[in-house]
């Protein structure tokens, strides 16, 4: 059996839904990132925090040690035709 994951999420309509969308790396995999963009990898979205590590709450989408943050601009995004969901932990994915 297929599911297709973004029945299971929110499409985010307007930037005005997410307060941030933020990457978080590390410095190691910088370069790369600036050469060919984020990656989804080996899984089926590339994976985005609506929360800062330093509001101090559980970030979903974030590893608490990364020392880089890369902010999506969600208006531009949506603009240029990028989709983007939101699950209910509140992680948000393209």
């Amino acid at each position: 059996m297929t599911v297709e994951s973004e029945r299971l999420l929110k499409q985010i309509l307007s930037a005005d839904e997410v307060q941030f969308c933020v990457h978080g790396t590390y410095k190691r995999n910088l370069e790369s990132i600036l050469e060919s963009g984020l990656k989804r990898m080996k899984r089926l979205h590339v994976h985005f925090s609506s929360g800062l590590p330093t509001d101090g709450e559980v970030i979903s989408g974030m590893r608490r040690d990364v020392n880089v943050l890369i902010y999506l601009d969600v208006r531009k995004a949506l603009e240029e035709g990028m989709k983007l969901y939101i699950s209910d932990n509140k992680v948000i994915l393209t």
